[in-house]
């Protein structure tokens, strides 16, 4: 007798490739939704300058622009943009908001923004160091913007310090002499700069 080769289809392939193909829109629509979001981070200046150990620190949300851009205004962008627009443009989108409830979330967004840091600890804005990491976060109510049709949305983000010069300290008793005169129990010092 000959064995017979019995091939059974297999009920699990076409269930499966729905759910991976489900997977993928799946995936792809929240990337889409991902790239169209506008990053509070990009409106936000953040460094360090100066010296090490004697540095300033800017951490700064450009709060104008980014209404502007809640506004409509697209080609405001990043940190700094709001110089470009021209007043009475602005003063003419604002006009046009006819609906309290708009009115009300462009307030509540406007007075939601908000941008902390942490600093490491021992340290403060004027005593960092090359290679400190200061935690920032963003934030803002997200469902003032998207009342606003404006995707935006806050995040959290390290920023490294570097780029501070490195300082060595001054002996300042070194640029100067003292000078002696006079006579004994009435005499008189002086100091003296020798450089």
């Amino acid at each position: 007798e000959k064995a017979v080769a019995i091939h059974k289809k297999n009920k699990f392939i076409l269930p499966g490739c729905g759910v991976g193909l489900v997977a993928i829109i799946v995936g792809i629509v929240l990337l889409v939704n991902f790239l169209n979001q506008v990053p509070m981070k990009d409106f936000t200046k953040v460094e360090a300058t100066g010296y090490e150990g004697f540095s300033e620190f800017v951490c700064d949300l450009d709060e104008e622009s980014l209404m502007l851009r809640a506004l409509g205004f697209e080609e405001c962008e990043e940190y700094g943009d709001y110089k470009y627009f021209d007043e009475d443009d602005i003063e003419k989108v604002v006009n046009k908001i006819t609906s309290k409830d708009q009115r009300k979330a462009i307030e509540t967004l406007a007075e939601s923004l908000k941008i902390e840091y942490e600093l490491p600890e021992g340290r403060d804005e004027y005593t960092l160091q090359n290679g400190d990491e200061i935690k920032i976060t963003l934030t803002c109510d997200e469902d003032a913007a998207k009342a606003l049709d404006f995707p935006l949305r806050g995040s959290t983000f390290t920023y490294k310090v570097s780029g501070l010069k490195s300082v060595d300290l001054l002996d300042a008793i070194s640029y100067f002499d003292v000078e002696y005169f006079g006579a004994d129990g009435y005499a008189s010092a002086r100091m003296v700069c020798n450089k």
